[in-house]
């Protein structure tokens, strides 16, 4: 499973194998497959299968989880809200004080985080993937080791769930995910709301995107919605 960059987010290299994150533990003891998925596809990005199917319920849904995006790992700082974070930049999560010394925070989104968890670790580069929910305070194991996480991630027919629970992360994977104009031009319609948009940069960024992007019909939409943005204002 690829992952798809942020189309303006700078590319960075991974190569910081003795680099310290947090603890006892340094970028060596990340999972082999961590690894490969950045350095074959996106240095961090989106997932291109984004639902796990679990045996817990969670605020995504019965027996589901959605995973939007897999954080990086530069030596760069990430220096906006909207980008796909760095895990070496654990103290920029929200609930990094939270989670305990032995776990690695590699996706967070409001109050839902996956980690790496060492404590019970098959071998010393094969956490576990555990599941943290604070706002329920549902906790638990989804994956023995992060192949195994990877391999379980499902396409899903349904449209993402960016309506019930907005955030930057699941507006960017909806507009990465866009397949056809009415659906690009729903997100610029929906994200151009000042109570879900509070950085015009952002959606700037993407309207920029869409503007030169190889589909004609696409870069219509964003014209019409740019329009509309600047008259809105």
């Amino acid at each position: 499973m690829p992952l798809i960059p942020l189309p303006f987010q700078p590319q960075q290299h991974t190569h910081l194998a003795t680099w310290a994150i947090k603890a006892d533990l340094t970028v060596r003891e990340l999972p082999i497959a961590y690894h490969n998925l950045l350095n074959l596809s996106a240095n961090g990005g989106y997932t291109t299968a984004s639902y796990l199917k679990i045996k817990h319920a969670t605020l995504d849904g019965e027996n589901i989880l959605y995973v939007p995006y897999i954080a990086g790992l530069s030596a760069a700082a990430v220096d906006q809200r909207y980008f796909v974070p760095n895990l070496l930049e654990q103290n920029k999560f929200r609930f990094h004080e939270a989670v305990r010394s032995y776990e690695i925070i590699f996706y967070e989104d409001h109050d839902r985080v996956l980690t790496f968890g060492y404590q019970n670790a098959m071998q010393p580069n094969q956490p576990q993937i555990i599941y943290h929910e604070y706002s329920t305070d549902t906790h638990f194991v989804v994956a023995e080791t992060f192949q195994q996480f990877l391999d379980n991630l499902r396409f899903h027919p349904d449209p993402l769930p960016h309506v019930s629970l907005d955030s930057y992360h699941r507006a960017n994977a909806a507009f990465l995910h866009a397949k056809s104009p009415r659906e690009l031009a729903h997100c610029f319609r929906h994200y151009a709301d000042p109570h879900l948009n509070a950085d015009t940069q952002w959606y700037q960024a993407w309207l920029d995107y869409y503007a030169t992007h190889e589909n004609a019909a696409y870069q219509l939409i964003s014209k019409e919605a740019a329009e509309n943005f600047d008259a809105s204002r």
